[in-house]
């Protein structure tokens, strides 16, 4: 195997096993918070799409996702994700 060949494959590995611990910890999160930051992050949906989808305001998205940035400011460790 070539070395680029080894390096895409560690990369490729490195890469699912990111993902899955990401997976466990979003586990963790309370599910108001985990669906908030599911639907803007991982799902790239807007305020306005999220807002629509969940029959709630815009302004209730906000702070949804302001209080759900802060319990993983408060929760997660940066370090833990380097």
């Amino acid at each position: 195997m070539a070395s680029g060949a080894a390096a895409d494959v560690l990369s490729e590995v490195i890469i699912r096993d990111r993902q899955a611990r990401l997976r466990t910890e979003l586990d963790q999160i309370p599910a108001l918070h985990r669906e908030m930051i599911e639907s803007y992050y991982l799902a790239e949906k807007s305020y306005e799409q999220i807002a629509m989808e969940c029959d709630i305001s815009l302004k209730t998205v906000e702070s949804r996702l302001y209080r759900a940035r802060q319990w993983l400011r408060t929760h997660w460790k940066e370090e833990d994700w380097r």
